[in-house]
């Protein structure tokens, strides 16, 4: 059995290094065998700090894993708009400075390789996905604890599928995938959120909670201060668990809803083990609804039809 490890603090970095190492005897095998690693990160805005992944979640998990491998660390996203951007705006050159065998990777720039999204009419569209990140020997998914306008929350599992998506330029220049997996209906993007994770899944996921996301989300919403940090291998129950955390029901967010219908994990508090400094219950508050709350639920009914 998986647990869900919840750590909160007065340091961001602080915090993700604890969690990532209270995780350990659940991906330390894994971690020791791998001769190459992934921090995925999130940059949906390539300029505002909220959105996307701070650095000082990138150092502390850098250091919990470098306590158990000298192995290679590449850092990165296939950015929204502009990687390099990204890179230089939230202060991620420094990393290859600081820190020992450490690289940054754009991958929008990455090899690429065919995948099938569903769409609302039941048939098969192909993308390309990043064939670069799936060949990393260890996957780490370092989200950020943030609503979404179209799934309610966005953590590991939206961080790692949606991240990973190269549908290529459009005439602004812009790596967008929103025409991908945002304009089918709610229970669509919610399948198909979860059909990346699940046919090529990561080691261990991570959510930074230190200064989250609420309301108009993923991108244009307001801090909400939380100061915590998650960490686990099951990336549903880790989901489900943020998830209750925000105020939100685990349940009502068609991807775990779905997940773990097909047996991926449990997505009811009682029946999650979650360790740490402190109780789901200390932390647990109420984020403001994302844009589009009670249209989003709407996947319920679209997805009845094919349970």
């Amino acid at each position: 059995m998986s647990n869900v490890y919840l750590v909160k603090g007065e340091s961001r970095k602080e915090n993700v290094k604890q969690a990532v190492k209270l995780a350990e005897a659940e991906y330390l095998e894994k971690l020791k065998k791998s001769k190459s690693i992934l921090i995925k990160v999130n940059f949906v805005s390539s300029d505002k700090q909220l959105a996307a992944t701070h650095v000082d979640a990138v150092k502390g998990t850098i250091e919990a894993l470098r306590e158990h491998t000298d192995a290679p660390i590449s850092v990165g996203d296939a950015a929204y708009k502009d990687t390099d951007d990204a890179f230089r705006n939230f202060g991620y050159n420094e990393l290859e400075e600081n820190y020992e065998n450490v690289t940054l990777i754009d991958l929008n720039r990455s090899e690429a390789t065919d995948f099938e999204l569903y769409t609302a009419e039941k048939a098969k569209r192909k993308i390309k996905i990043s064939k670069t990140a799936l060949n990393f020997d260890f996957k780490v998914s370092l989200a950020i604890m943030k609503t979404h306008c179209d799934v309610i929350t966005t953590l590991s599992i939206k961080n790692w599928s949606v991240g990973i998506m190269l549908p290529g330029l459009n005439e602004n220049q812009m790596h967008t995938r929103c025409h991908y997996i945002h304009e089918d209906d709610f229970a669509t993007v919610n399948k198909n959120t979860l059909k990346v994770t699940k046919e090529h899944p990561f080691d261990l996921g991570i959510i930074d909670g230190f200064e989250a996301m609420e309301g108009d989300g993923p991108a244009m919403g307001t801090p909400k201060e939380m100061k915590v940090a998650l960490a686990g291998v099951d990336f549903v129950e880790l989901d489900a668990v943020a998830t209750e955390i925000m105020g939100f029901k685990a349940s009502d967010i068609g991807y775990l809803f779905i997940a773990n219908k097909e047996g991926m994990g449990e997505i009811e508090l009682d029946k999650i083990n979650v360790e740490g400094n402190v109780s789901v219950e200390d932390v647990k508050t109420k984020f403001e609804n994302p844009k589009k709350y009670e249209e989003q639920l709407k996947w319920k009914e679209q997805l009845t039809k094919d349970l």
